[in-house]
């Protein structure tokens, strides 16, 4: 499985949203897992480690927002974004449809001035062709950012 450095220039969102999702797990009193599982049919009722009685309990998962799961939660297309991961800092969600949002969509080699004109004609592009899910997360109060700048990511 090989990895390419992909490098984006445009419009992009920085999501800073938790999501807490309620979860059991079987663990003992003294807090060990389930650990070997010695029969298929059934789990076994007592710690291999200390012998106490396993148990069920609740707890939350906090994680990071992707695009994926806001997609299902809010009712989006699930390709309308690319989530990018950044471990403990907030998502980056680059546009689908934005990748060539700077040049026009045309084929483009060579050099391509940034300037305070095509920005401002990204981000006016960028805020018509998201206006749906952009709504969306403003009426469920997930807290992001529009960013102009340049990604770099695995793929």
């Amino acid at each position: 499985m090989s990895s390419h450095t992909q490098v984006y220039i445009g419009i992009y969102l920085v999501v800073d949203q938790f999501l807490e999702i309620d979860r059991t797990k079987r663990e003992c009193e003294n807090g060990h897992g389930e650990g070997r599982v010695w029969s298929h049919s059934r789990p076994e009722p007592f710690c291999g480690e200390c012998g106490s009685r396993f148990i069920t309990v609740e707890y939350t998962e906090k994680r990071r927002m992707s695009c994926h799961d806001a997609s299902e939660e809010f009712g989006f297309d699930i390709d309308t974004f690319q989530n990018i991961d950044r471990g403990d800092k907030p998502c980056i969600w680059i546009g689908n449809e934005t990748i060539d949002s700077l040049t026009g969509g045309e084929e483009y080699e060579g050099e391509f001035e940034i300037n305070p004109d095509t920005i401002a004609a990204a981000v006016f592009d960028f805020a018509q062709k998201y206006a749906i899910p952009l709504e969306l997360l403003n009426d469920n109060d997930v807290d992001y950012a529009v960013h102009f700048g340049t990604v770099m990511y695995q793929n």
